[in-house]
Parts: structure tokens; C-alpha cells; sequence
């Protein structure tokens, strides 16, 4: 009886390895096509792995990022959510917070996105690149105080990132923080590499 119970839990064991490879093998060929453009292939590849780990939230969050950049945002959101549900891996919170908020963005609802982006914050307070994306969305609300407040939280994470600063020196502007806007505006210079956005910094500036 032990040498048969042996036997079983040594074949599970196996079993759990290869499908492990399996999933992490087909989700770097799922990526490969999506990094070509080929969202149909990669949602293809996502699918066999989904079917054999059905509850990774690394596979629902592919699926979720191939779908959006397809354009299906419905199919997309419903992956983010799943993958949020699933997600047990820190590593991830991040992405997925970001995904969900701009899908939110992107089907015109920015109080969804941003509650997204708290939730998301409150988990990764470490992250730039979730207040920033919450500044972008406020931005395109038309709620400036709430972008500056958001890109200014982004600061306190990186002084490396370059669009956080330049949006940052818009949305001083529009609020007629004018020792905002040189400041800002001075810094994203020195970061930038991007000729438009030093020329619209030129052109603040020199106004």
C-alpha cells in the first residue's frame, strides 16, 4: 500500500511538473505572436495554457492584454477581472491594476478607472506607473487638481520618468501654478529624449 501511494503522489508530482513547462512554454509562445501583432495567435496559445491551469491569473492576464490590444475591451475586461480575482502574486498586482484602469479609460468610464487604480495603489504604494495612469485618466476627465495630485504621488516613487513630469507641467499650467510649471517644466527637459516634448517644454517656458 505505501510503495502504491509512493507510486501515485510521485506520478502527480510529475504530472504538476510537466504541466507547469507546459503552461510557461505556451505562454512564451503566446507572447512571441503578440509582440508580432498576431493577437489571434497569442490569444490561441493563452487558451491551451488556460486549459491546462485554468486558474493561473498570469494566463487571464495575457489573455486580457492580447484581447485589449485586439480591441475587444469587453473580453479583455472580463480576463483583468478574473486574473484580479486569481492573482495570489504581488509581481502582478501592479500590471493588473494598471490593465483594469485603462480598460475602464478606454470604455469612457473614469470613475471605474480610477477606483481600479486606488485599489490597485493601496496594494503596489511603491508603483509610479499606477498614479501615473490615474493622471492620465483625471487629465482626460478634465480634473485637473485630482492629476496633479495623482502625478505628483508618481514623483514620489521615480524622479526618473520622464511623461510624469511633463504631464505634470500641463496640468500646473491649467491650474495657473506658474513656479510649478518652470519647475517641472525644467526637469522634464533635462529627462526627456522626445523632440515634441521638448519643444512644447520650450514653448511653456519661454511663454
Amino acid at each position: 500500500m505505501v510503495y502504491k501511494m509512493k507510486n501515485v503522489f510521485l506520478f502527480l508530482i510529475s504530472f504538476m511538473a510537466f504541466s507547469f513547462a507546459g503552461v510557461n512554454e505556451l505562454v512564451q509562445e503566446g507572447t512571441e505572436f503578440h509582440d508580432k501583432g498576431k493577437y489571434d495567435y497569442a490569444i490561441a496559445k493563452y487558451k491551451e495554457a488556460e486549459k491546462l491551469d485554468p486558474k493561473s491569473a498570469l494566463v487571464k492576464y495575457e489573455l486580457g492584454y492580447s484581447y485589449y490590444a485586439k480591441g475587444d475591451v469587453k473580453q479583455a475586461l472580463q480576463f483583468a477581472k478574473e486574473a484580479e480575482r486569481l492573482n495570489q502574486a504581488p509581481r502582478l498586482v501592479e500590471s493588473l491594476a494598471s490593465m483594469v484602469g485603462t480598460i475602464y479609460d478606454a470604455m469612457k468610464m473614469p470613475d471605474s478607472s480610477l477606483e481600479a487604480y486606488k485599489a490597485g495603489f493601496a496594494k503596489a504604494p511603491h508603483s509610479y506607473n499606477i498614479p501615473f495612469n490615474a493622471g492620465v485618466t483625471c487629465m482626460g476627465a478634465k480634473r485637473d487638481v485630482e492629476a496633479a495630485e495623482w502625478f505628483v504621488k508618481a514623483t514620489r516613487n521615480t524622479k526618473l520618468h520622464p511623461s510624469t513630469y511633463y504631464y505634470l507641467t500641463f496640468v500646473s499650467e491649467n491650474l495657473g501654478n506658474w513656479t510649478d510649471v518652470f519647475s517641472y517644466g525644467m526637469y522634464s527637459l533635462l529627462l526627456t529624449q522626445k523632440k515634441d516634448q521638448m519643444q512644447n517644454m520650450l514653448r511653456i517656458l519661454y511663454q
